[in-house]
């Protein structure tokens, strides 16, 4: 699959504006209870913040979700990050029922 900042995209999220095509593979095994994601772009732009070489995967396994994202750099209004990696798994606290999943990245010095 390619997502690329169309029109009509740009229309409501304006600052996704210089964002290149984000392409990616979605399954889902219905037998098996397996979903996998996979989502790379070379530059992701959020108003005056961007990323480099964004590389994001996610899996279902033995009742957990793992995760890994991965950036060469982003820079712009107080993020300024090098070579970074984020990865792990979610495996209690997918044991009940999960109605919304949240995360929420402040640079150093912001308040939340």
């Amino acid at each position: 699959m390619q997502l690329r900042t169309s029109p009509i995209v740009l229309a409501y999220m304006p600052s996704l504006r210089g964002t290149d095509t984000l392409g990616g593979v979605l399954t889902y095994n219905s037998d098996r209870g397996d979903l996998h994601l996979g989502l790379k772009s070379s530059r992701i732009d959020f108003g005056t913040q961007f990323l480099h070489n964004v590389a994001i995967t996610a899996g279902t396994s033995d009742s957990s979700l793992r995760y890994d994202i991965t950036l060469d750099d982003g820079h712009g209004n107080g993020l300024l990050l090098y070579k970074t990696a984020v990865y792990g798994a979610l495996a209690e606290e997918l044991a009940g029922p999960v109605h919304a999943l949240s995360v929420k990245a402040l640079a150093p010095g912001e308040a939340d």
